[in-house]
């Protein structure tokens, strides 16, 4: 339907295909980011522009709402900067903690 399998490239969130609308919500509790990180995530490192569930309700904390109502090579690019951001930001950030965990391990060990 995409031409973007959102499931391969990113298992951490959910999506839920539309049936009748141009919009695709999709469940990104699984990356735990706060609304303020998932914002930064989509803006900043991504460049894509979805919405963000809360604006919407309170219970949508954590959700996107994408705009499937554009040229289908231009959604395709937005999900794939979208993915790479997520695991790219993913990646540092547990490499990170790892690290600190090491060096503060080493320290007490000294």
């Amino acid at each position: 339907m995409l031409g973007y399998n959102l499931n391969e490239h990113l298992p951490e969130v959910i999506p839920f295909y539309p049936d009748g609308t141009f919009l695709l919500w999709v469940v990104c509790r699984g990356l735990e980011r706060s609304v303020e990180e998932l914002k930064h995530l989509m803006y900043e490192k991504a460049v894509v522009a979805f919405s963000e569930g809360s604006v919407f309700e309170e219970e949508a904390q954590g959700y996107l709402r994408i705009n499937l109502a554009c040229p289908r090579v231009v959604l395709h690019r937005a999900l794939e900067r979208f993915c790479h951001a997520a695991k790219t930001n993913t990646i540092q950030t547990r490499t990170l903690y790892l690290m600190t965990e090491v060096g503060e391990r080493e320290s007490i060990h000294k």
